[in-house]
């Protein structure tokens, strides 16, 4: 690193040519990436923004990331070749995650080259530690707000293309981990109510709503939990309308949820019945409020004070849409 300091920056106020730029960043991106040593990591970040300049490293980066993705990706960038010849640790792979890094909200102005990349990395049935990598790489892309606007664009797409066949029920823990990144992807995009609007209107909607349904009965608790969530948000976005026989199937399913062995997942299933109830009061009489009230009655004896105020504000918000049904059955319990 010091002879490429003084091989690159001879003069330190001197220009790069954008030749020159582009060989200097792609060089210190690859070793800032894939070395294990802090102290090279933090010379090779010194020697970015000395390349940038007044410009910022994002900026640099961004400059040259169409070609720096042509190297990454080269011409398999459209199929599941990817997934096939990378792992985690691939040269390649750590490249890519640092130019993304370092691209912060430029991510934006590339996020169509970024989408065809992870739908070819996260191609299921191959190679699943680079999957739950990538997923998480991802992850934090949305969840920073990185994507912008764009993901609105390629939510439908995104939903279809690499949650649905990630989020299908395979046997193994390996499977089990996949399926719960897969899913908290979904939960960190339907944060934004555009994004939830573009995927329900979606053709995949349909198996997408029935995929997160079978979610609800899944082993693991995060999983079965970030459904009910996931849910929660669903209900509350007034541009998205449920069918009636989902919201049937749903509010039997959180129903269920009622008297799971998590706490947490029986406050969740509290939050999300709510949401369903009042936001799809026009389906009441197919939802059989009545029995999912009475579920809610038992468990105003829950040992967790917390699960007990859950069922107090979802009881109360069920009251404000259903008023006759609460207090009868409400009366019939104390009278019991």
């Amino acid at each position: 690193l010091v002879i490429f300091d003084t091989l690159f920056f001879p003069n330190k106020g001197a220009e790069l040519s954008l030749e020159m730029e582009f060989y200097a960043v792609r060089i210190l991106l690859q070793i800032e990436s894939s070395s294990t040593s802090k102290s090279m990591q933090v010379k090779a970040f010194d020697l970015l923004k000395a390349a940038s300049k007044d410009k910022g490293v994002d900026v640099l980066c961004s400059t040259h990331f169409s070609n720096l993705i042509k190297i990454v990706s080269g011409p398999e960038i459209d199929s599941n070749n990817l997934a096939k010849t990378w792992t985690r640790t691939h040269p390649k792979c750590t490249l890519l995650k640092s130019c993304i890094k370092y691209l912060g909200p430029q991510c934006a102005q590339h996020g169509e080259m970024l989408h065809r990349i992870f739908k070819s990395v996260l191609y299921p049935d191959i190679n699943s530690e680079l999957r739950i990598y990538m997923f998480a790489l991802f992850d934090d892309l949305v969840e920073m707000g990185y994507f912008g606007a764009f993901l609105n664009t390629i939510s439908g797409d995104v939903a279809e293309s690499i949650l649905l066949p990630n989020l299908s029920w395979r046997v193994g823990r390996v499977a089990s981990s996949i399926r719960k990144i897969a899913l908290k992807c979904c939960q960190s995009m339907m944060r934004d109510d555009n994004v939830t609007k573009s995927i329900m209107t979606h053709r995949c909607a349909t198996l997408l709503i029935a995929t997160f349904l079978s979610c609800l009965e899944d082993d693991e608790s995060i999983t079965r939990n970030t459904c009910c969530s996931i849910f929660t948000h669903i209900c509350g976005v007034q541009s998205v309308l449920l069918s009636e026989d989902n919201a049937k199937e749903l509010a039997l399913a959180l129903t269920k949820r009622l008297d799971d062995s998590s706490n947490k997942i029986r406050i969740s299933a509290c939050k999300a019945l709510v949401k369903l109830i009042t936001r799809y009061s026009i389906y009441k009489e197919v939802m059989s409020i009545e029995y999912i009230v009475e579920n809610l009655l038992i468990h105003l004896d829950d040992q967790s004070v917390n699960v007990r105020n859950s069922v107090y504000v979802c009881l109360s918000g069920i009251r404000d849409v259903s008023p006759g049904y609460v207090q009868s059955l409400a009366k019939k319990r104390v009278n019991h």
